[in-house]
């Protein structure tokens, strides 16, 4: 079956438009995947604490001096105001909410670990 079809005057098989879109998927995926192969370079919260001039700083030494009770209700309102936002994200659609599921992973765990005091 030869199906054309035509855009603004040039007229396209239906195989060449199969072909085309192929090469942009195969291509895309190629970018992808050099670029997830680049190298990852972690925050490390330690050094974060060393300069004084960081904001991040003073607020995390603010969390060291808290109570253990002050600490845990902070991980429990930082563990509501996650939840409440993953729901959030799922109305704007399967894409947006992997992202959003796999930034809160990524940046709110090991956060909420600090205020926690854990030591991984």
């Amino acid at each position: 079956m030869n199906t054309t079809f035509s855009n603004y005057g040039t007229s396209v098989s239906a195989e060449q438009a199969r072909t085309f879109r192929n090469v942009v998927f195969f291509s895309l995926l190629a970018v992808c995947l050099a670029l997830m192969m680049q190298q990852a370079v972690a925050v490390d919260l330690a050094a974060l604490l060393l300069d004084p001039a960081n904001p991040l700083a003073a607020a995390l030494k603010t969390l060291d001096s808290l109570t253990n009770p002050m600490k845990a209700i902070a991980v429990v309102v930082g563990g509501i105001v996650v939840l409440l936002t993953l729901t959030m994200l799922k109305q704007f659609g399967i894409i947006v909410m992997y992202a959003g599921v796999a930034i809160f992973a990524a940046v709110g765990i090991p956060i909420a670990l600090k205020i926690a005091g854990c030591v991984i």
